[in-house]
Formats: structure tokens, sequence, C-alpha cells
């Protein structure tokens, strides 16, 4: 009896590790699924994380569409404004303002370093006329549809007319 005791006890321990031995297989395949799971999990979360963000993102570009708007107005069409164009509107403005344009040149034309199809042009303007006249100039030019940055102005005591004369060196932007 104890003989046929122990050979059921061996049979069994032969079954149960036999049985965990084919079955062995199946769970590693088991668990490297389930981290395979987790991992997609994982990399879901962070997609949906980056979409909310980026839609986060669109929407405050959808809020700033019309400063975009005008900033793109902003910038010349290099196709339909010419240097020679802005000359013309800086002498009409300047004799409009009730100032004397002694001269106007670009004083130089740089690309922008971080913006590649950004053009930056700089023109020098010398004036004359009163400071009332002057002040009026610089809010038509800060009024206008381009955008014009004033740099510098230099001030000169006045002539024998009694008018002041002032260099400003203006900055724009076209693409």
């Amino acid at each position: 009896m104890l003989q046929k005791n122990i050979i059921i006890i061996f049979l069994a321990l032969v079954l149960v590790l036999g049985g965990l031995y084919l079955m062995q297989p199946k769970y590693q395949k088991i668990s490297s699924l389930a981290g395979a799971v987790k991992n997609q999990r994982y990399e879901l979360q962070n997609k949906e994380k980056y979409f909310a963000e980026l839609e986060k993102i669109s929407q405050r570009l959808d809020q700033e569409r019309p400063k975009l708007t005008i900033i793109d107005s902003i910038l010349t069409d290099n196709k339909n404004v010419t240097e020679a164009a802005l000359f013309n509107f800086l002498q009409k403005t300047t004799t409009e303002m009730g100032l004397t344009l002694d001269s106007i040149s670009i004083s130089g034309e740089s690309s922008h370093p971080k913006i590649l199809n950004i053009q930056k042009i700089t023109f020098n303007l010398s004036l004359k006329g009163g400071y009332a006249e002057l002040k009026n100039f610089i809010a038509v030019l800060y009024q206008n549809a381009k955008l014009f940055n004033i740099e510098s102005i230099d001030f000169i005591s006045p002539g024998k007319e009694g008018d002041f004369s002032y260099n400003l060196y203006i900055t724009t932007y076209s693409n």
C-alpha cells in the first residue's frame, strides 16, 4: 500500500511538473503579451497627451489668427512693393506732414537672422521742419499698414530758417 501511495504521489508529481513544463511557453507568451499591452497603453497615453497639447496650440492659433493676418499684411511682398514705392511713400508722407525731405537713402538690406524669408531694409531720411510736424510724421508711420521701426533720430539745432534738421534711421521688413 505504501508503495502504491508512493507511485501515485510520484505520478502526480510527474504530471504536475510535466504540465508546468508544457505550460511554460504559453505562460511566457502571455507574460510578453501583457508587457506589450502595457507598453502600448503607455504609448497611447503619451500620444493622447501630445494630441491634446496640439489641440490647445491650434485653438490658441485660431484665437491669434487676426493678429497673424495683420502681421502677414504688414510684411511687404517684394513682387508688389518695391523700394521705389517705399521711397515714394516716405517722400509723399513727409510732404503731407509739412516736412522738407533733404535726402533719402537705403542704408542696408539684410535677411533676418532667425527667419529666412524676411528681409530687413533700413532707410536713412534727412528731414527739415518743426517738432510738431515730425511728431505727426512718426504717428503716420506707426499707423501705416507696413511695419516701420524707427531705429534712431538725430536732432540738429535750428538753422537760419528756424527749422530743425533730423536724421531718421527707419527699418522695415519685406518677404
